[in-house]
């Protein structure tokens, strides 16, 4: 799943980085079960889980798009 986002953030031409994330608490369960699983983190000028998020519709899109492209590719 890796490998496959981030060959969609190459076609798209989305600027991406590769981080490890305490998240993984979020796909635990899916990972139990045999299912591939992996994140898009959208920048946030003020971080996740805060009130007051300030995130651009414009990389909201973008992170929807290397979504999209994976699982077109993915069928």
């Amino acid at each position: 799943m890796f490998a496959a986002l981030k060959h969609s953030c190459e076609a798209l031409a989305v600027n991406h980085l590769e981080l490890a994330s305490g998240a993984g608490h979020d796909s635990a369960i899916f990972a139990r079960q045999g299912i591939p699983s992996g994140m898009v983190f959208v920048r946030n000028q003020n971080g996740s889980h805060n009130p007051h998020e300030a995130m651009e519709m414009d990389d909201f899109l973008l992170g929807v798009g290397v979504i999209q492209q994976t699982l077109e590719e993915w069928k």
